[in-house]
């Protein structure tokens, strides 16, 4: 049997963005990759639709995918999640640098110390309701913080 890396990914306003579309199908076709993708928001329908929106077109893109609505902070999603015995890394997917709430609170950070994990950010654009793109520029940084 061949080993799997496990990602743990956070993602709310950019969840369905291109560029975390892209991010996942390139680690895949990389290698055997299992994704848990979380959105932290409170436990809505239009979350819940979000939610499998997202999920639907990355098993589309052929990314062996799970997802699950979580706490509505962040910080407290991964907490609660988090189990390294079970995955590899962290993905958090945010907007750009000048939009991002998640990025100046140091949420990649913060997240790092708390679970001695690998945490890597990708920038996106966040989708509006009907799919399309609500931010011009996408940024993209994948870096250890």
């Amino acid at each position: 049997m061949e080993w799997k890396r496990n990602v743990l990914v956070v993602a709310n306003r950019t969840i369905g963005s291109t560029e975390l579309r892209d991010e996942l199908r390139v680690r895949c076709q990389q290698r055997p990759t299992t994704i848990t993708l979380l959105l932290p928001d409170r436990h809505t329908a239009e979350a819940e639709e979000r939610l499998q929106r997202a999920l639907a077109e990355l098993r589309e893109d052929g990314v062996e995918v799970e997802g699950r609505l979580a706490n509505p902070d962040p910080f407290l999603a991964v907490h609660e999640a988090w189990d390294p015995a079970v995955y590899d890394e962290i993905l958090i997917s945010t907007l750009p640098t000048a939009r991002s709430r998640w990025l100046e609170a140091g949420l990649p950070r913060r997240i790092e110390r708390h679970t001695g994990a690998l945490v890597s950010v990708v920038s996106g654009r966040q989708r509006t309701a009907a799919g399309n793109a609500s931010v011009s520029g996408p940024e993209r940084a994948t870096a250890r913080h």
